[in-house]
């Protein structure tokens, strides 16, 4: 590219002035043009190398939130396991322990039936008693769940076919509320003294 006081010269060509050579500059000069698409050739390579560089981060960023969300949903569903096994094994210890007490009063209302002075019986039809089997143990005793609304767990002696208590469940901690008149007609000979 060459110019004089009045003229440029540019690719063979001869340019009146400046605005007519930055005209051909931008659309087709041969040696200024190429020039100015190589950049831009090597802007839009670097660009995408930087669009690939941005794809695989975000990849591998998914990737480990991923792994984190799926560890701490592993950690709580093992808490969540453990406690319910805990529970289980809680209400299984206590179900057991009041069935073997349930057992106990029994055998402490036969003892003490049995140690009572003799008195004659009044008379009646049947006698409540004379289905009950023994010897009594505590596998007789079963928990048993009432239908909704209400859905209380009751204590129920299997074998004799009755109501003995009603276990309440309050804030983890378990008590057993006896049905005493029904516990005692069940289980033995009511002794009038009792």
């Amino acid at each position: 590219m060459s110019g004089s006081l009045t003229s440029f010269r540019c690719c063979g060509r001869e340019f009146i002035n400046g605005h007519h050579l930055d005209f051909h500059h931008l659309v087709d000069c041969e040696i200024y043009h190429p020039r100015t698409r190589a950049e831009a050739e090597v802007r839009e390579e670097e660009a995408r190398h930087q669009r690939v560089e941005e794809y695989g981060q975000r990849q591998v960023d998914a990737s480990r939130r991923a792994a984190t969300v799926q560890l701490r949903a592993q950690q709580l569903q093992a808490g969540e396991s453990t406690r319910r096994t805990l529970t289980r094994r809680r209400i299984q210890q206590f179900m057991r322990s009041v069935a073997q007490e349930a057992a106990s009063r029994t055998r402490q209302a036969q003892d003490a039936r049995q140690a009572a002075p003799v008195s004659i019986p009044t008379p009646r039809a049947e006698s409540e008693d004379s289905a009950i089997p023994s010897p009594i143990s505590f596998n007789d005793f079963r928990f048993t769940r009432m239908q909704p609304p209400n859905g209380q767990l009751l204590l129920v002696d299997t074998v004799r076919r009755r109501l003995v208590g009603q276990l309440d469940h309050t804030r983890g901690h378990f008590r057993i509320r006896w049905n005493r008149r029904a516990f005692l007609r069940t289980h033995a000979r009511l002794n009038p003294r009792v």
